[in-house]
């Protein structure tokens, strides 16, 4: 019997929404679980508190990087997806990033070092939904 992995999916939000749902229908038709903040009921926890749960929970997090670095966690002084990726790292929980390619030079100085962090490690690049798609179904199927 295939084991079943739940894995969340970090990214900022509406700018990619349509990359979110794409990667969500990748792991469902991989047979595994998505799990993302847009999933999560009214509480009276705080949301960094469902999400470190959320990720705690899971097997592995699927970070996408686009072109925002998202709304800034006070806590921390960062964005909710570094705070993420930082949670996730400091409790051994495997990270899959995935960073779009882009050429423009006008980004922000804050996505500009979170990036250059991610390079350090291995990241895999995307260029389109379609590619997005193919090298997340191919990471997870390793």
């Amino acid at each position: 019997m295939q084991q079943r992995c739940q894995i969340y999916i970090s990214s900022t939000y509406s700018d990619l929404i349509e990359e979110r749902q794409a990667v969500i229908g990748s792991i469902l038709n991989l047979g595994q679980f998505p799990m993302s903040s847009e999933f999560f009921n009214a509480s009276n926890s705080t949301t960094f508190e469902m999400i470190s749960k959320s990720i705690n929970e899971s097997d592995c997090v699927i970070l996408i990087v686009g072109e925002k670095y998202g709304s800034i966690y006070d806590v921390e002084g960062i964005s909710f997806v570094e705070a993420e990726y930082n949670y996730a790292l400091s409790n051994n929980i495997p990270v899959l990033v995935f960073v779009k390619s882009i050429s423009r030079q006008d980004i922000p100085i804050n996505l500009k070092k979170f990036r250059e962090r991610l390079f350090s490690h291995t990241v895999i690049l995307w260029n389109d939904i379609g590619e997005l798609k193919v090298k997340v179904s191919s990471a997870l199927g390793k």
